[in-house]
């Protein structure tokens, strides 16, 4: 690596904002653009609590064009839960409410790659939508030096704090399994045990098909009593950012050669790519992914190396999340359970491991790039 420190100069949810403000220096992204009527713009930035009548407040006072800047992971789909239901699910219907009651050209930026499918035939010919995944750069000071000691029994990781219905569904099959031995895995940060933050097993066992012989044995399993002595504080307060908690964590990924990945979404339709792959990236582990259907597909057409030829990832195209789940840990039992092939893995890949590093780097370039190109052509179509 060319430095121990990862520090990009700006994040890049701050380089697009600069961009639609038109003070971003342009000589400084590979990009051609052509829209030069900034003053006809309004920025308005958004999240998962944004309500109709705000949308609706914000659009009444526009100028010609609105550029929706949603700042929140942002899913629409299947949150069967109720649970891990919120006001999220419904963020996509209220943009499109309140811009049908108006006539104005509107953009969203969003990191849902999946948008345009979800409203299919209720996008207003009005709304233009650019997806861009800003989350994995939202925080940019990291170090990428790691230094692995492998000198406990353990070698596989898997962490979890906010208790959806897969992590909790993976922690239970992998108990069941009795892997505890191999694994250095968390469930719930302690604050989250204090507050009782609600969880149940209901939801991702729903997904085990009839008479299904591992649900009764899953449901005798309880992972309070596993986790909960065991749980650390992760926000200790509300300045606390993801590359902070990557710095306490630096201790497990030294002796981390496989991490079971569970992504914020897996029984979503749309992924949301955040810090959790960075981290596994970064700590140089060999992933193995939790989450939605086709989501170690993405990963691999961002340029990096998912290590098909170690990880089974056949899982990525089971449509049912349990069984997803399941055929994830299956198909990778031996290199899971055997240290020792494990470690001559990473032995032999250090180079492909230190090249994610490099591809998550420059995808940083690529993707703002991407996204201002994106930005750009929408909002050429709406100048007059």
């Amino acid at each position: 690596m060319k430095s121990s420190k990862l520090i990009f100069k700006n994040t890049m949810i701050s380089e697009i904002d600069k961009f639609l403000s038109n003070t971003l220096d342009l000589s400084t992204i590979d990009v051609d653009v052509s829209f030069n009527d900034f003053f006809n713009i309004t920025i308005f930035y958004c999240d998962q609590i944004t309500s109709l009548s705000e949308y609706n407040d914000a659009l009444s006072k526009s100028k010609p064009t609105m550029v929706f800047v949603f700042q929140d992971h942002y899913w629409y789909g299947d949150l069967s839960n109720s649970i891990d239901r919120n006001s999220i699910s419904y963020s996509l219907n209220d943009i499109v409410d309140a811009v049908n009651n108006y006539g104005i050209d509107v953009i969203l930026l969003t990191e849902n790659f999946y948008s345009d499918v979800e409203l299919g035939d209720k996008c207003p010919k009005n709304l233009s939508i650019v997806v861009s995944p800003t989350c994995m750069y939202h925080n940019i000071q990291y170090d990428v030096d790691i230094s692995k000691s492998i000198q406990t029994e353990w070698h596989v990781l898997c962490l979890n704090n906010n208790p959806r219905p897969h992590r909790v569904g993976v922690l239970l099959y992998l108990n069941y399994l009795g892997m505890n031995r191999n694994m250095h895995a968390s469930f719930v940060s302690k604050e989250r045990w204090e507050t009782n933050t609600p969880y149940t097993y209901d939801t991702i066992l729903s997904y085990i098909y009839p008479n299904g012989k591992i649900k009764d044995s899953l449901n005798s399993i309880s992972l309070e009593s596993i986790y909960r002595n065991s749980a650390e504080y992760i926000y200790n307060d509300r300045e606390t950012t993801n590359s902070d908690n990557y710095k306490k964590l630096i201790p497990l990924y030294e002796n981390a050669i496989v991490e079971i990945v569970t992504e914020t979404t897996a029984l979503e339709n749309t992924a949301n790519i955040a810090e959790k792959f960075v981290h596994c990236v970064i700590g140089r582990c060999f992933p193995i992914i939790i989450g939605i259907y086709k989501n170690v597909e993405l990963y691999r057409n961002m340029g990096f190396d998912m290590f098909d030829d170690i990880i089974d990832h056949s899982y990525d195209f089971e449509p049912n999340p349990f069984y997803r789940m399941k055929m994830a840990i299956d198909s990778n039992i031996e290199i899971l359970t055997n240290k020792d092939l494990a470690f001559s893995f990473y032995e032999a890949n250090k180079k492909r491991l230190d090249a994610n590093v490099e591809n998550y780097i420059k995808q940083y370039d690529i993707i703002l790039a991407d996204t201002i190109g994106n930005l750009d052509a929408e909002l050429s179509k709406f100048s007059v």
